[in-house]
């Protein structure tokens, strides 16, 4: 066995921020790609900022969250506003094979990275994009704080079902849109928002049997029992 992981010899560029997009680079990264994340001087990826663990030199980097999602990893920070990190992103794209982004739609097409383009500088180029699918995860953990509260801890189910009716909620509303409005037929594109909204609460609640076991065992296993009186949930703020 010579010990190469598959994806060994892959360069990836990275664009992602929070979840999606630096969770799937993640991912290639474990299975051996050189990922070289590209970040901006002047806005941080929120990650660094959600749950770092205090404001000492260097907290950027103690973010449990980033770590996880920025593991094994190389990084460079470039303006994507300048000529200059323009050029130094192409270059980068011409010696690389894939590129993982999760900008807003039309972000790429401003830049002049979207596809196309990139096809020009690098014809084996693979660009995958994903959008939404983290701004539902702040409003899950928002709701079920909340009515922890509200419940002073009881009724574990109503907080599970609530939040991830208003979760997924949130995550559908942006992502099918932003997705396929254009693409697909409007009406298609409802249907499909409303019943994937509805499999996945439907999926919450048939595993909830399997959610009270999971987190009894938890409580029997850490004797604490947490509430988020006083957590701040706002996630656009960042300070170096």
């Amino acid at each position: 066995m010579t010990g190469r992981l598959p994806l060994d010899g892959v360069r990836v560029i990275d664009f992602g921020q929070l979840t999606a997009g630096a969770n799937t680079s993640a991912m290639l990264a474990d299975l051996g790609a050189d990922v070289i994340k590209i970040e901006s001087p002047a806005n941080l990826d929120l990650f660094r900022t959600i749950g770092a663990p205090d404001r000492d030199a260097g907290w950027w980097n103690r973010s449990p969250p980033f770590r996880f999602s920025n593991r094994n990893k190389r990084s460079i920070a470039l303006d994507l506003k300048s000529p200059e990190g323009l050029r130094r992103v192409r270059e980068l794209i011409v010696q690389s094979d894939v590129v993982v982004e999760n900008f807003r739609r039309g972000v790429l097409e401003r830049l002049g990275l979207d596809y196309p383009n990139l096809h020009v500088l690098n014809p084996r180029i693979v660009l995958a994009s994903i959008v939404a699918f983290w701004a539902g995860e702040f409003v899950n953990s928002y709701v079920m704080a909340r009515m922890k509260i509200w419940t002073q801890g009881a009724h574990l189910w109503t907080r599970t079902i609530g939040s991830t009716v208003v979760g997924q909620g949130v995550d559908s509303f942006l992502f099918y849109p932003l997705a396929f409005w254009g693409v697909w037929e409007n009406e298609a594109v409802i249907m499909v928002m409303v019943t994937n909204w509805g499999l996945k609460v439907l999926w919450e609640v048939v595993l909830t049997p399997v959610t009270y076991a999971v987190v009894g065992w938890l409580k029997r296993k850490e004797g604490v029992d947490l509430f988020d009186d006083g957590t701040d949930f706002t996630p656009f703020k960042t300070q170096v």
